[in-house]
């Protein structure tokens, strides 16, 4: 019949291996479906437990959203987000029991109880309800059919969105209105709804149902069992399916059948013509409750179940280069040789592995006893350690070694042989030898005295290396013993493992980490790394360039090209790759030497079995797809939307990012780059955030990309833009601005300041002018007075009185003299002439009141152009020019003056010429007012930096000073 066979569910699935874990974590055991990894979680992180998950579905970007009694909420692989915290509009405060999302990216919510639609679009939220055409009661299911219409079903019947609005389909359509258990859209755009124990199909173009008869086969299923499951899939689960309680069913894209049932979730396999197969999954194999509510299969092909007690998925797993041997058993040594032999030794005998077979070696075969601590293959022979004694493996027979006098070996953890064919053993007690025979405690005194030996080896150089209990290594070679420790740049703690790599290079595992011996010192990778602190149990070379090691969290591979850029960079975060659960080991790791087979597989003992690692099948796995969620500002949440400006005030930048992948475990590694401030990738390990503070103003890009193992990185398509707008005093115009106001306050504060050195100026030139004028009306009146007087005296003496007229002359003339030096004085006081005009007509007056009263005609001659200079050279070149002026009057006899003045770019010179009949110098020694006239303009000239040059004959005297021009600012 076409609806058993043409007809099935649109759902999702897909295969690979397989574990199962207990409620509420996410770490995979064991358990019986094939194919994939199953994680279950009991919390949502709200306090409101997750009971009722009875809808289900992945929107357009990759995020699960799940329905529940409490609500709504979003789950990345990471962490659960409730509806409300998202900032959107609110829901209706109802259990959501029907999703899907659309074709244009919306996504519609159905809910529980009184019923109603919600459709989430653009970040608009829109409401319907039974006024809006909608079916009375809970809402069960969405169906959007190729052409685009939504039809939504339910407890009171079925409706479809036409035009925006709800339209009721019943009776008049041809279908009855009553409860709808499902709705399916075939291959052909057939619509096919189950109800009342009854199927109708819509075909495409008409506008009725036609009721479908179905087979007497699949009436005990129901009629939606019969559309999701062919009839001879059903009939391999007939047993345990009851009638009365409505199933959950789903095709995946596979072709595997999934049904609830009353006691679990049942797997089905098979096709027309073939026998069926059913995989019953039920609470005690893990599922968080047997009674299956929702079932649904995301873009990558894993299945999602919903239960009355919470969430499960059945997460495909990748192919894994590792492959579990020995399982059940607990592997405490392994040893191989060129044949391809393997060998462990475990908690109950040895095994051997050979190209031609298996075989196990008991205690009957002359093992001294069960439990197997230790294997060493030396040439043909094979060492076996023993908890109660060695023994020998040669050509298939077990030899126990026998040691006449010596304290058994019980406890024997590493063997070695070095190049004399000598066998050294650690062993709990101490650090042995075994030669023809002989047993020597090596350990007990020297430089080992006290130390206990955990794992010995022997490199290619013939060197045995000795780690210990307490940390640290020793080498012994040419008969010595030498220590080495953290202040080589050993990892400190015990030391677990030591391998050489095929570049003959010796590599130390320890509880702290792993190292790697360059030259004379060894190199371990800091805290930066992000590999220190790992507890190593077991370290080896892969012959492909990288190193493996068995470690706590599963089996890491790194490069050593990663090691060795990591070495020279300290602040690098060396790439590498994980392998744990999912792939395959479910146990912890052994301290035991690994090794590696003849055909290059790597082997390593754990409890539980052996792992066997294929490096040659590692491939690089694309890096999952990266989203943005969410940037804060201040504690203020925004959208993740590109472009986004942000305020001046923005201190703090949170952006929140995450890998939407299901596929794997969620391990991912991040990293993330603010273009315009970071300067290279940020490795953000598997922290989902990253924070920024008190960024400068600029525009900046956000790109962030994420990796499975760090081998290869997907970025998020579109990096998130971000412009921080600069506060008004970061803006061009401020400084600009800034820069005027700060020149206008120099020029103010200059102004003022020259403002009131020439008010001190003035102050100082008033103070001075009044003592001169008080020195020329009370002391120097006085003096004239005095000189008049004794002139007076003088004519007044009777003839003869000659040595007493010669006398008064002589005080009259010293008197005179003073007078002339107080004048000079005054004049030094009182410069008020070049406040009031230039220094050309200072001289020019000064010229005019000195040859007032005589005969001598004056010439002032100006060249160049008068520049503004000091005001102290030019007082100084007035006082010399008056001086020399003066002279040429009184003592030259002159009848001419000719006074110039030249203004040059860097000086000014003044030049005073006279046609008198000069001076001698001698004579100019022995007269006093001539010697000090000289004297006081040479001083001047020297304070103001000028030259002085006189020039005196029978012709006339010369004087000329030029000084040096400094401008006026």
């Amino acid at each position: 019949m076409r609806c058993c066979h043409a007809v099935a569910i649109t759902v999702v699935a897909c295969v690979v291996t397989l574990g199962w874990a207990r409620p509420a974590t996410s770490a995979p055991t064991g358990g019986p479906v094939g194919g994939f990894t199953h994680t279950a979680w009991t919390d949502f992180g709200d306090p409101v437990q997750p009971s009722g998950v009875y809808a289900i579905t992945q929107d357009r970007d990759g995020y699960m959203w799940v329905g529940f009694l409490g609500g709504l909420v979003r789950f990345d692989g990471q962490q659960f987000v409730r509806w409300e915290t998202l900032g959107r509009p609110a829901l209706p405060q109802r259990p959501v029991t029907a999703l899907h999302t659309g074709r244009d990216g919306s996504l519609w919510i159905g809910f529980g109880n009184l019923g109603g639609v919600s459709r989430f679009q653009n970040g608009t939220l829109q409401h319907f309800t039974v006024r809006d055409g909608l079916p009375e009661g809970a809402i069960r299911q969405f169906v959007e059919t190729r052409h685009g219409v939504v039809w939504a079903s339910g407890f009171g019947g079925l409706s479809r969105l036409v035009g925006g609005r709800w339209e009721r389909v019943g009776l008049t359509h041809g279908v009855p209105e009553a409860a709808v258990d499902l709705i399916y859209e075939d291959r052909d755009g057939d619509l096919w709804v189950a109800s009342q124990a009854r199927i109708f199909r819509f075909s495409a173009g008409s506008d009725r149902f036609v009721p479908v008869p179905h087979a007497s086969p699949l009436t005990p299923f129901g009629p939606a069992v019969a559309l999701a499951i062919p009839a001879n899939i059903m009939r391999a689960a007939f047993a345990r399916i009851d009638p009365s309680v409505q199933p959950v069913a789903l095709r995946s894209r596979s072709g595997q059948f999934w049904l609830s049932v009353p006691d679990g979730l049942l797997a089905l396999r098979g096709g027309d013509g073939m026998a069926a197969r059913a995989e019953l999954l039920t609470q005690q194999d893990g599922l968080t409750n047997s009674r299956v509510t929702a079932l649904f299969e995301d873009r990558e092909g894993n299945i999602w179940i919903g239960t009355v007690d919470g969430l499960d998925a059945l997460t495909i797993r990748r192919p894994s280069p590792i492959r579990n041997v020995l399982d059940g058993h607990d592997v405490f040594a392994v040893a191989t040789r060129t044949d391809g032999t393997i060998w462990s030794g475990t908690s109950v005998g040895l095994h051997e592995q050979s190209p031609v077979g298996a075989r196990w070696y008991r205690q009957a075969d002359g093992l001294p006893a069960p439990i197997v601590t230790a294997l060493h293959a030396s040439g043909s022979v094979l060492w076996v350690a023993t908890t109660k004694g060695l023994a020998t493996l040669t050509n298939g027979r077990l030899t126990p070694v026998v040691l006449a006098g010596a304290p058994p070996l019980n406890r024997v953890v590493s063997m070695t042989t070095d190049p004399t064919g000598t066998l050294w053993l650690a062993e709990f007690g101490g650090l042995h030898r075994l030669q023809g025979g002989v047993l020597t405690d090596i350990g007990a005194t020297g430089p080992l005295a006290g130390r206990r030996p955990s794992v010995v080896h022997t490199d290619e150089a013939g060197t045995v290396w000795i780690g210990f209990w307490g940390g640290g290594l020793a080498a012994f070679r040419n008969g010595q013993f030498e220590l080495f420790g953290p202040a080589d740049g050993l990892s400190a703690g015990r030391v677990t493992s030591i391998q050489e790599d095929h570049h003959h290079r010796l590599w130390v595992g320890t509880l702290n980490g792993f190292s790697r011996r360059d030259g004379a010192r060894f190199t371990t990778l800091g805290e930066s790394s992000g590999l220190a602190g790992l507890m190593v149990a077991a370290l080896l070379d892969d012959g492909r360039e990288a190193i493996w090691v068995a470690t706590l969290a599963g089996l890491l591979r790194l490069p050593m090209a990663e090691f060795d850029r990591a070495a020279r960079d300290g602040t690098y975060r060396p790439q590498y790759s994980l392998f744990g659960a999912a792939e395959g080991i479910r146990e912890s790791f052994v301290v035991t030497p690994p090794i590696r087979t003849p055909d290059g597989a790597l082997a390593f003992a754990r409890h539980g079995g052996l792992a066997q690692v294929s490096p040659g099948s590692v491939r690089p796995r694309p890096g999952p797809p990266v989203r943005i969620e969410q940037v804060t500002i201040n504690d203020r949440p925004m959208g993740a939307t590109a472009p986004l400006t942000l305020p001046a005030d923005t201190s703090r930048i949170q952006i929140d990012y995450t890998a939407l992948t299901f596929v794997a475990p969620p391990r991912f590694q991040f990293r993330y780059m603010l273009e315009g401030f970071d300067r290279d990738w940020v490795h953000a390990g598997t922290a989902r955030r990253a924070v920024y503070t008190n960024l400068p103003p600029r525009q900046y890009r956000f790109r962030v990309a994420a990796s499975h193992d760090g081998s290869e990185w997907s970025e998020s398509p579109v990096p998130l833009a971000l412009t921080v707008e600069p506060a008004f005093y970061q803006r061009p115009w401020f400084s600009l601005a800034l820069a005027g106001l700060t020149v206008l306050a120099v020029a103010l504060i200059w102004r003022l300041r020259l403002r009131r050195v020439r008010h001190q100026y003035a102050m100082v030139l008033a103070e001075r002018t009044r003592l001169g004028r008080e020195i020329h009306d009370t002391l120097l009146q006085g003096m004239v007075g005095v000189a008049l007087q004794l002139h007076g005296l003088s004519e007044t003496l009777a003839p003869g009185s000659d040595t007493l007229k010669q006398k008064l002359d002589r005080a009259r003339e010293y008197l005179e003299h003073y007078i002339r030096e107080t004048r000079l004085s005054i004049w030094d006081l009182r410069s008020q002439s070049l406040e009031r005009q230039d220094l050309a007509a200072a001289l020019r007056d000064a010229g005019t009141a000195i040859s007032a009263g005589t005969t001598v005609a004056m010439a002032l001659t100006v060249e160049g152009v008068p520049t503004p200079c000091d005001p102290r050279v030019e007082e100084h070149l007035l006082r010399i020019g008056h001086e020399a002026m003066a002279n040429a009057i009184r003592h030259g006899r002159a009848s001419t003056l000719s006074v110039g003045l030249r203004y040059a770019p860097d000086s000014i010179t003044l030049s005073v010429r006279d046609d008198g009949h000069g001076f001698d110098e001698t004579e100019v020694a022995h007269h006093s007012g001539r010697q000090w006239g000289l004297t006081t303009m040479r001083e001047r000239a020297q304070q103001i930096g000028a030259t002085f040059q006189c020039a005196s004959g029978a012709t006339g005297t010369v004087i000329e000073t030029s000084a040096p021009l400094p401008r006026v600012r």
